[in-house]
């Protein structure tokens, strides 16, 4: 059963093809009346994500997509370098950072939608999930023809502090840490602290760092700040956060509003029943569980309008 936001007869998909050096295959939803449309370029969370950023049961960026055309909006979404790095097939990632799994293919679908004829070209936003979200300032930072951007469960902390929280949250859920569970806390805590020393080097292999992400990764997000891009920028930006988010927590969002509060073209959004993938869930404690994304779901109607409601107010700038 879809919600009711998702009008079909209202919107159209085909498929595309980001020239990227994967060839980088992805999906345009579009409005079905004729005319010009705002658009949005979706962007994923960490790890090896398709193009409706499946979790579980679940395809947030599916229900995005489809619910934000039936808006008059269009929308991109696309599959991951990280799901595409089949060396068979693709070049290899090799050592690859955050510029490399998602700011570089954000220029190929901007570049995409500036030439198709449905598009205004002005008016083209960046939506991201979990990381994507804390990359929005950068890629911003990196495009600056982007109309505006909005974080959707975006963290503050650094990564670190992120895996080592959520870790942490994941293992006390029961209220009994097992010695197993303890062991595996003891390793993360013994690859965090690699990536926190000032002597970490490319020489550092992947399996002696969290997630097996290289060297290079964790160097480059070490230096990042996602609260001192976005004081610089001046593009209109809305934040979002889920109240049971375990992975993203309260503390993430709260940083961002304290930091950002005063600045211009800021708004922000906090849906206290939501979890990570801002759908309803009823798990134990305040907060959600992993088991809670195997239960078929829908984005929030809310989530559509606010953020259907916050793009079109900023074209409305725009014009």
């Amino acid at each position: 059963t879809l919600p009711d936001y998702i009008k079909f007869a209202t919107v159209r998909e085909s498929a595309i093809t980001l020239e990227t050096p994967w060839k980088t295959p992805g999906i345009l939803t579009l409005p079905a009346s004729p005319g010009q449309y705002p658009a949005v370029i979706l962007v994923h969370d960490l790890g090896p994500k398709d193009r409706d950023e499946t979790t579980g049961a679940n395809k947030p960026f599916r229900d995005l997509a489809w619910g934000l055309g039936s808006q008059g909006i269009a929308v991109i979404r696309y599959d991951k370098r990280t799901l595409l790095n089949d060396p068979n097939i693709n070049p290899p990632l090799g050592d690859y950072t955050v510029q490399q799994e998602f700011i570089d293919d954000i220029q190929a679908a901007v570049t995409w939608l500036k030439t198709h004829a449905s598009i205004r070209s002005d008016q083209i936003f960046i939506v991201g999930h979990g990381l994507g979200g804390t990359l929005i300032p950068r890629i911003e930072k990196n495009y600056p023809q982007l109309a505006g951007g909005i974080i959707m469960a975006g963290f503050t902390q650094s990564l670190t502090d992120v895996i080592s929280r959520e870790n942490n949250y994941l293992n006390a859920f029961d209220k009994e840490i097992s010695p197993i569970e303890k062991a595996e806390q003891n390793k993360l805590d013994l690859k965090i602290a690699k990536v926190i020393a000032p002597e970490l080097s490319s020489a550092i292999e992947s399996a002696e760092l969290p997630l097996g992400l290289s060297a290079e990764y964790w160097l480059d997000m070490r230096v990042y700040n996602p609260i001192t891009l976005a004081k610089e920028s001046k593009k209109p930006l809305l934040i979002l956060q889920g109240g049971r988010d375990y992975q993203v927590t309260l503390d993430d969002f709260y940083g961002w509003r304290k930091n950002l509060i005063q600045r211009e073209n800021t708004a922000f959004k906090l849906y206290l029943h939501l979890n990570h993938l801002f759908m309803e869930g009823y798990g134990k404690g305040v907060r959600s569980h992993p088991d809670e994304y195997n239960l078929r779901g829908h984005l929030a109607p809310v989530v559509i309008d606010d953020i259907s409601q916050w793009i079109h107010q900023c074209v409305k700038g725009i014009r």
